[in-house]
C-alpha cells in the first residue's frame, strides 16, 4: 500500500478538525496516511523533508501562508 504524509496546519483559519478528518479519510481509501501537524513558521518544510524519505506522496492541507 502507498504511504502518504498529510501535513496539516491546525491553526489555519477556516479549516475545522472535521474537514481534516474528511481529507484524511479520503486519502486512507487508497493509502496509509500519517498526519503531521505544523507548530510554527518553517515547520512544514522540515516535516516534508523528513517525510520525503519514507512517504510515496506528501499532501499539504490547510496552509494559509
Amino acid at each position: 500500500m502507498q504511504r502518504v504524509a498529510l501535513i496539516v496546519n491546525p491553526y489555519s483559519s477556516g479549516v475545522t478538525h472535521a474537514q481534516v478528518e474528511q481529507v484524511e479519510a479520503a486519502l486512507a481509501t487508497s493509502a496509509e496516511v500519517s498526519r503531521l501537524q505544523t507548530y510554527g513558521p518553517g515547520h512544514a518544510a522540515e516535516l516534508a523533508a523528513t517525510a520525503a524519505t519514507t512517504a510515496d506522496a506528501i499532501v499539504v492541507y490547510s496552509g494559509d501562508g
